[in-house]
């Protein structure tokens, strides 16, 4: 199945970020992707804007399309080819929504995508460095 969203992954985490369009998916991944590369971890695009979805063995699967593969698109730029890598397990889900339906002290919750649940964050959209800290945060809590 297809889905409108980004993937990347972050050390050992695969992360798939919601949003709608102009919501700063693409931003939030490309900046967290290098961030964690400056910390010395493993990080890589996985598909931008578009994500095909399976399931596998009771997990989800996030890979891109073919024809994007490698390709993402930068506000203000267009398209740019990135590093990528092929698949991903998506380990959790960043919801990208307007500030004012952010909860400031949110109760856990999950996404459920293709039937399986996900571990969910909802997140400001087009707030990259303020996601970016809560992003460290959530992954930290995770055991990154």
């Amino acid at each position: 199945m297809n889905v409108h969203a980004t993937a990347i992954v972050l050390g050992a985490t695969g992360l798939l970020i919601e949003g709608q369009s102009g919501s700063g998916k693409t931003s939030l991944a490309l900046a967290a992707v290098e961030d964690c590369k400056r910390q010395g971890w493993f990080s890589a695009l996985v598909a931008d804007d578009q994500c095909m979805i399976e399931v596998a063995h009771g997990r989800l699967i996030a890979s891109c399309p073919p024809a994007l593969s490698g390709l993402a698109e930068v506000y203000g730029l267009g398209i740019v080819s990135r590093p990528h890598h092929a698949s991903m397990i998506v380990d959790r889900v960043i919801r990208l929504v307007q500030e004012e339906d952010i909860e400031r002290m949110p109760q856990p919750s999950t996404a459920l995508i293709a039937g399986i649940e996900v571990p969910l964050l909802a997140l400001p959209a087009r707030q990259i460095s303020i996601n970016l800290s809560v992003l460290r945060h959530w992954l930290d809590m995770w055991r990154f």
